[in-house]
């Protein structure tokens, strides 16, 4: 499902926005249509519609999603509980965003 990665060659991405360069393959097709229609809807900004107005659009890319009934924090716990934590480096930067109730 995403639209940046995947980062297969361990490159940094620190503070990228839709225009960082950022070499990919996706290897899967809903990630590549996800890549194609943020290209579409970013090539479409300030395109002439009905009446003279100009579109303005932008392409949001919300990271570590969660909310009730998403299995992510599950997964920590359960790998937590069987010494499987992920360890970041101390300077590593990761966003969640909650989208529950």
């Amino acid at each position: 499902m995403e639209v940046v990665g995947p980062n297969a060659r361990g490159d940094p991405f620190v503070w990228g926005d839709e225009d960082t360069p950022y070499p990919v393959r996706h290897s899967h097709p809903y990630a590549l249509s996800k890549a194609q229609a943020e290209r579409l809807v970013l090539d479409a900004n300030g395109a002439t519609v009905a009446g003279g107005r100009r579109l303005r659009t932008c392409a949001l890319r919300p990271t570590g999603v969660y909310g009730e009934g998403h299995p992510l924090l599950a997964r920590l716990l359960r790998g937590g509980r069987a010494g499987r934590l992920l360890l970041l480096p101390p300077n590593a930067h990761h966003s969640r965003v909650y989208a529950g109730e």
